[in-house]
């Protein structure tokens, strides 16, 4: 995985629970889809949203 000038970020997201399966850790989620597809994935980028706050 990937995601650009933000090393320290990368690895937050690759810790948190997948949501929509919170048994599962997002780099689980990944290692998952790499072996059942036979192909490199890179997360290149995301969006944070926070509810509530101004």
């Amino acid at each position: 995985m990937h995601v650009v000038a933000c090393p320290q970020v990368e690895e937050d997201l690759q810790l948190k629970p997948f949501i929509k399966d919170d048994s599962i850790k997002v780099k689980d989620l990944v290692k998952q889809t790499v072996a059942a597809l036979g192909e490199n994935i890179k997360v290149r980028r995301f969006v944070r949203f926070t509810l509530g706050e101004n």
